[in-house]
């Protein structure tokens, strides 16, 4: 197919505000995981999909399959309100959890 451009995995972004490798970011209606560090108006590559080590912000217990939402920290939680839904957890997650697996689905916010 001629238009095809890639696979979309992952993006090469713009940092909108400073981006620190391995910890969830928005750039618009994405959220992804960043490789690398960047300043502000630096490019950086970032992934959509995959499971992920992330530190979070757990209020209550939650099982396998929960929703999981991204902080504007760039920690994950499973509050709803003012947050992002970036995809679920992989695994139970304990109340006062600092980090858990996350499965990122890629979908646009």
């Amino acid at each position: 197919m001629k238009n095809y451009v890639q696979k979309g995995d992952s993006l090469t972004l713009i940092a909108t505000a400073i981006v620190t490798a391995g910890t969830p970011t928005q750039v618009g209606a994405l959220v992804v995981v960043p490789h690398e560090s960047a300043a502000v108006g630096q490019p950086f590559v970032g992934m959509r999909c995959g499971v992920y080590r992330c530190t979070t912000t757990i209020t209550s217990d939650k099982t396998a399959g929960s929703k999981a939402y991204l902080k504007a920290d760039g920690s994950i939680t499973e509050v709803a309100s003012g947050n992002t839904l970036v995809g679920a957890f992989t695994q139970d997650v304990s109340t006062g959890a600092t980090e858990a697996e996350v499965l990122f689905t890629g979908q646009v916010v």
